[in-house]
């Protein structure tokens, strides 16, 4: 129903927004957080990225989402 798809979309937009703040915390970077039907994009900072920041990243998606790992993809842009 439409009622369940904008309650599905309300709640995608919230997790993103609070994985934006949490990985904006953790970096000291703005982020976008883009999830999709089972992935994660992260854009990032290519500044603030490195092995260290795409480890929290991964473990930031991992607590927060049950997307798999191998299906999160960590963007640096400039």
């Amino acid at each position: 129903s439409a009622t369940e798809q904008l309650n599905a979309l309300t709640e995608r937009k919230t997790l993103e927004t609070d994985i934006e703040n949490l990985i904006t915390a953790k970096l000291n970077s703005d982020c976008l957080a883009v999830l999709g039907d089972g992935t994660a994009e992260i854009l990032v900072s290519e500044k603030a990225l490195n092995e260290t920041a795409a480890l929290q990243i991964k473990d930031i998606i991992l607590s927060k989402t049950d997307i798999p790992a191998e299906k999160i993809t960590i963007i640096g842009v400039k």
